[in-house]
């Protein structure tokens, strides 16, 4: 269903909810409050970076030329209120352009996406908008487009599931469309345990060489 809705009804959608947050426990919000900026200031390059449950994950902006992705900017705007009910967004820097947030983990490293939001301006429905997830090599982890993002209220979108090193998050053809409240948590990557009781190569080819030097003395023990 391409119309994802800002309202979640029933047990089913309290129940994604609960799942998510037992899954993310301990994350980070990209919320875009506090930054003490006026409309279309530029969101600091580092703000996200760091952060107290997300360590070890860094975030990039980029505004594109929606259809061949080439680089518009470096970088979002700040937007306070008219996109739905959302307030302190962040948007494209250039009317035409869509939107990429990157969430980069350190090495060791992977980032879990858990939700976010996503409304157009001026209570106006923005239909066929780009809204999809990426790892760092550009392989499309989930794929919303196209979506009718609304102009009344919001589009709450879950993610589970969604992880990776680098996550590029695309939203939109114009700045008509903001995202808001990021939720994202980081997990270290753990090497399986190497198996009890059985040698590395190193110490195989060390005990062969050791077999084998015995054999030999025993050889020379019964040809004497």
């Amino acid at each position: 269903m391409k119309l994802i809705s800002s309202l979640l009804r029933g047990g089913f959608a309290i129940a994604l909810l609960s799942s998510s947050a037992a899954v993310f426990a301990a994350t980070s919000v990209l919320t875009f409050d506090g930054l003490g900026l006026a409309n279309y200031g530029v969101i600091p390059g580092s703000y996200g970076d760091n952060l107290a449950n997300t360590p070890n994950v860094t975030v990039d902006y980029r505004t594109f030329a929606p259809g061949v992705y080439t680089t518009f900017s470096n970088d979002l705007m700040f937007w306070d209120t008219g996109y739905g009910s959302l307030t302190n967004v962040a948007i494209a820097s250039g009317a035409g352009g869509g939107s990429e947030i990157s969430l980069v983990a350190s090495a060791g490293f992977v980032v879990d996406l858990a939700s976010l939001n996503v409304a157009s301006f001026g209570n106006v429905n923005q239909t066929d908008q780009l809204l999809r997830v990426l790892d760092g090599a550009g392989n499309v982890l989930a794929d919303y487009s196209p979506v009718t993002v609304l102009g009344a209220g919001f589009n709450n979108i879950l993610t589970p599931g969604v992880s990776a090193s680098t996550l590029r998050i695309q939203f939109g053809n114009t700045w008509n469309v903001a995202i808001d409240n990021i939720t994202f948590g980081q997990r270290a990557v753990t090497q399986p345990p190497t198996p009890t009781g059985v040698p590395d190569q190193g110490n195989t080819v060390l005990l062969l060489g050791a077999a084998l030097v015995a054999i030999a003395g025993l050889r020379r023990t019964f040809a004497g």
